[in-house]
């Protein structure tokens, strides 16, 4: 009696696991094995969907380099490399909106408010969500300084 008791456990313990996978979480896969069968258990475990796993991007090594490079010129404050070297990482990998912060930071010390905002608005487009930092960092001084830059965060960092 006991060891079929410690089985069942067991066998919910494993569809718990399995289940952590899945829609219907690993808690929920071990109260139904439990109540009802680890054999129902294992028939709403596969039937539940998978979970999807966010998709991992590989990594650009000459793309990666290139922001290195950009990163140390702006911190030298060579900011006519820094732009050079981001705008060529960003024709390989496109699709970072961090970069394109970056580069809202470089023409805002260049004091290009018009490129300045549209690469912040690019920016949040595809995703840039630290709104905070845009408020605050220092690199974006210039573009909060400009009388459009208060209708621009209240439209959602858009024209």
């Amino acid at each position: 009696m006991i060891l079929s008791i410690i089985i069942w456990i067991v066998l919910c313990i494993i569809l718990a696991s399995a289940g952590s996978k899945r829609k219907i979480g690993g808690a929920g896969a071990f109260f139904i094995s439990l109540l009802l069968s680890p054999l129902i258990g294992l028939i709403v475990v596969l039937a539940s969907d998978k979970i999807d796993a966010p998709a991992i991007r590989p990594i650009n090594k000459k793309a990666n380099e290139l922001k290195e490079m950009a990163t140390k010129s702006y911190k030298e404050n060579d900011y006519q490399a820094a732009l050079e070297n981001l705008k060529e990482a960003i024709k390989i990998d496109p699709e970072i909106s961090g970069d394109y912060f970056n580069l809202a930071c470089i023409y805002s010390n260049l004091k290009d408010s018009e490129q300045g905002f549209k690469q912040l608005q690019k920016a949040v487009e595809i995703g840039y969500n630290n709104f905070e930092l845009i408020n605050e960092t220092k690199g974006l001084q210039y573009l909060r300084e400009q009388k459009e830059f208060e209708d621009f965060a209240l439209n959602g960092y858009k024209f």
